[in-house]
């Protein structure tokens, strides 16, 4: 029973009239992908610390909170672990990172970029008045017989 009803799934996912593979892996897995990469950056953004900014020894908690927010918020640059010393201010930073807090918004906006071509598709379909899964299904029933397919097409 259970089979059945996974097979029965899969056949109606795969046997769209309307969209192909390429449409499927565009509309709905790409975009189900970039939302979980989403949940997965959202969770340790808003639930742990999204990011841990060096801070001296003597700094007390809310300092080190206070410096976290400002690294959050600016340009932050990329120490290495083996390096022991404090970077002198006058050499330019090396490994400038100043994305952390737009890859959350960039990968919702890319997720709506997927969806939008198969959402206008099918608003654009429903609006037209034709029903496009019952013409595919009657061209593919009456394909070999000529004059059936020119009355249907008509």
């Amino acid at each position: 029973m259970k089979v059945e009803i996974e097979t029965a799934f899969i056949y109606k996912s795969l046997c769209q009239v309307d969209a192909d593979v390429i449409d499927r892996l565009n509309s709905r897995y790409t975009t189900f992908a970039l939302i979980g990469c989403f949940l997965i950056i959202a969770a340790k953004i808003y639930v742990g610390n999204p990011i841990n900014c060096w801070t001296p020894t003597q700094f007390q908690s809310i300092h080190s909170t206070y410096v976290n927010s400002i690294c959050w918020l600016k340009g932050t640059y990329y120490l290495p672990t083996e390096e022991i010393k404090i970077p002198d201010r006058s050499v330019p930073r090396m490994y400038l990172v100043s994305y952390y807090q737009w890859t959350t918004l960039a990968l919702v906006l890319m997720a709506l970029l997927f969806i939008l071509p198969g959402q206008t598709w099918q608003t654009f379909s429903y609006q037209s008045g034709v029903n496009l899964k019952n013409l595919i299904k009657m061209i593919k029933e009456n394909r070999h017989d000529k004059e059936k397919l020119d009355h249907v097409i008509r």
